[in-house]
């Protein structure tokens, strides 16, 4: 055999030092991409906040109170997950005093509260 056949065929071909850290790099950057898009792309499990509630505390306040007659005196919701409220909203009326009624708030996909009372 020749001399060029047996080095090639002893010893398997070498990746030079710096060829490896540029494919390194590449595969770690590679991961990193892929991580950053999907932390941006998932949903983001997300629930009421203290500051939600009271935003929707005062919205019911506030759409009674246009209402003609009728005062609030109190509205309470109580977080029952992380995406829905209940609470009771009290409510005096001219006719018939003060009345209590039921309310639930959920938080919809965007991250918007919707509320209704019955």
């Amino acid at each position: 055999m020749s001399d060029i056949q047996s080095r090639t065929m002893g010893n398997p071909p070498r990746m030079r030092p710096v060829y490896l850290a540029i494919a390194v790099v590449v595969v770690l950057s590679a991961i990193g991409v892929g991580y950053a898009y999907s932390w941006t792309q998932a949903p983001v499990a997300r629930g009421f906040t203290a500051a939600d509630i009271a935003k929707v505390e005062q919205s019911i306040k506030t759409e009674f109170a246009r209402r003609s007659g009728l005062n609030v005196e109190s509205v309470k919701m109580v977080k029952e997950s992380p995406a829905r409220l209940t609470g009771i909203a009290k409510i005096r009326t001219p006719s018939l005093g003060t009345v209590e009624k039921a309310c639930e708030a959920t938080l919809s996909d965007r991250g918007f509260p919707t509320w209704q009372c019955n």
